[in-house]
């Protein structure tokens, strides 16, 4: 038993079942993305009799902790035939793109994503937070007992403490601010360009403040929730949009940052090809998704003028 089993208190089983970028294709990311979490968290710690759990779902992951008195593999069996039934995953597919760890190594995994080891770019602050915001929420739900709470509450303590000694996230930038940066080059810059954030939840925002610590201010901001969206547009001195607006606006831009948790396509290649008709006819859109799951009609990507991208983009070539 090594000293972190000891600290945690490590006396049940630990379970971590995950899909990551390190394996899965985001169009398996989002098929496995689970639609209501509170309910999946629910479901599953009562169908796979769980003493506790917690589901964790980024744009980049989706993972179960689970504790368990029982025997391990069984209990493995039953989160994972919960699964399949609600996502609808081809079995193989699924068996293809899963990880594990169990006990000491599933903890080894939590510090190690609390500290931005896991992560597509390395160090970033972004999935602390994340971490942070699901404790929460489970706490609330009330599948979180003393075992969770003490490895969570440690994994988030050591996240920041590695972050203050280390300088690991200097320098590390968050996947808006990427996808930012890397629309400046493949533009040549943003100047006299029009851009529009769809949704202003955690990406949207920080989307938004990388436009604005760039200066840039030519900003439309459209959010289902329409004074979110008016908040955002608010601090970047943007423009706010109304969600059935959105049509409207779709002519004028050059870039579209669509960041959105829907369920459901927030752009289809109707109403993209309907927008690019009414451009001027050198004019070009840029659309980079980072929703999870994908909200952009992959179709989209066939419009003569349109170039979309998503989170499967390698960053890294790019010297991000």
């Amino acid at each position: 038993m090594s000293q972190l089993d000891k600290e945690i208190g490590l006396k049940q089983t630990l379970i971590n079942l995950r899909f990551t970028h390190k394996k899965t294709p985001v169009t398996v990311l989002d098929a496995i993305t689970l639609k209501n979490p509170r309910k999946a968290a629910l479901e599953i710690r009562k169908r796979a009799s769980l003493s506790e759990c917690v589901l964790l779902q980024t744009c980049n992951r989706t993972e179960f902790f689970a504790v368990t008195e029982n025997d391990p593999e069984v209990t493995k069996r039953a989160m994972i035939e919960y699964w399949l039934h609600e996502t609808g995953v081809p079995k193989q597919e699924f068996q293809n793109h899963i990880e594990e760890s169990m006990d000491a190594e599933a903890l080894r995994h939590l510090f190690r994503m609390a500290t931005g080891l896991e992560s597509m770019l390395i160090g970033e602050d972004q999935i602390l937070g994340q971490i942070r915001d699901t404790f929460n929420e489970s706490k609330n739900w009330g599948v979180v007992g003393p075992f969770l709470e003490k490895a969570l509450n440690k994994a988030i303590r050591a996240g920041g403490r590695i972050r203050a000694k280390t300088g690991i996230n200097k320098g590390a930038v968050s996947l808006g601010s990427a996808a930012v940066k890397m629309t400046e080059r493949i533009l040549s810059g943003l100047e006299g360009k029009e851009l529009m954030i769809i949704g202003a939840g955690e990406t949207g925002t920080l989307v938004g403040k990388a436009l604005a610590a760039r200066r840039h201010s030519a900003i439309y901001v459209a959010n289902r929730t329409f004074n979110s969206a008016v908040r955002l547009a608010k601090i970047l001195g943007g423009t706010t949009v109304h969600y059935d607006e959105i049509d409207e606006v779709l002519p004028k831009v050059d870039v579209v940052f669509v960041a959105t948790s829907a369920p459901h396509m927030t752009l289809k290649r109707d109403q993209v090809a309907r927008a690019m008709t009414r451009k001027r006819k050198s004019k070009k859109l840029l659309i980079f998704d980072l929703s999870q799951p994908r909200n952009v009609e992959s179709r989209v990507s066939s419009l003569k003028g349109v170039r979309l991208l998503d989170i499967d983009v390698n960053f890294f070539s790019l010297g991000i």
